[in-house]
């Protein structure tokens, strides 16, 4: 929906389910029956659910850039760079500086002067939170990754497959996507195996994780119950 008005309930579902990126908004694993229950108390804090209705969800229009994709990236690309202000402000460039320049004339009619000398990283910035966000870098590495805690062998079993579509598995539960992005595909049993106060046991359940690619519940649970 658009900026200001109040979310649906389908919405706070995304939200509790997904978290929010880039804020301290996490996903939780509320049971179904529990869902609507919190949403509705979550609504009592605020005065406008008495009188207001949610907003109307916004559809997308159609691609534009359907069947010219490289067009479309190539265009991208020139706006990223030209308007974007990443020469000055706090995105990460990732064309020459001289590309920079003529992609700036080309959109603004303007000439850049000056760029910053640390042009090709980001810059952390004061965000309404409190702290300080740094923009992403779309270039990417093991350094930029994502985890997923998985309820029990069939959603690692779903993840792991749909993910490493195309992609490159990896060890310990870490694959690669097609688009070369790095995944921890991890069940929920694991960190409780591991932080078992029998340290014993844990190291055995390390062992068994450190031999794997996708990681098998089963297999840590016969780790953990050897004598």
């Amino acid at each position: 929906m658009a900026a200001g008005q109040l979310p649906r309930d389908t919405d706070f579902v995304r939200t509790l389910r997904q978290g929010l990126h880039g804020t301290a908004m996490l996903s939780w694993d509320v049971p179904p029956a529990e869902v609507d229950d919190l949403i509705q108390y979550v609504k009592a804090f605020a005065p406008r659910w008495r009188n207001e209705q949610p907003g109307d969800e916004i559809v997308p229009t159609p691609d534009p850039w359907t069947g010219r994709e490289t067009d479309g990236i190539d265009r991208g690309r020139r706006v990223y760079h030209g308007l974007a202000q990443c020469a000055t402000a706090c995105h990460p460039a990732y064309a020459t500086k001289q590309e920079i320049y003529d992609f700036t004339k080309e959109l603004t009619k303007m000439e850049l002067r000056e760029m910053r000398g640390d042009l090709y990283f980001p810059i952390a910035k004061d965000s309404d939170y409190g702290v300080k966000i740094l923009p992403p870098d779309f270039t990417f590495n093991e350094a930029v990754s994502f985890q997923i805690p998985c309820r029990d062998q069939d959603e690692v079993d779903h993840y792991w497959e749909k993910l490493g579509e195309g992609g490159e598995p990896g060890p310990c539960g870490w694959l690669k996507d097609r688009f070369g992005l790095s995944w921890q595909v991890v069940p929920n049993r694991l960190p409780e195996l591991l932080s078992d106060p029998d340290r014993e046991k844990a190291q055995r359940v390390m062992a068994a994780m450190m031999e794997m690619g996708k990681i098998e519940i089963d297999e840590l649970e016969r780790a953990a119950a050897a004598a």
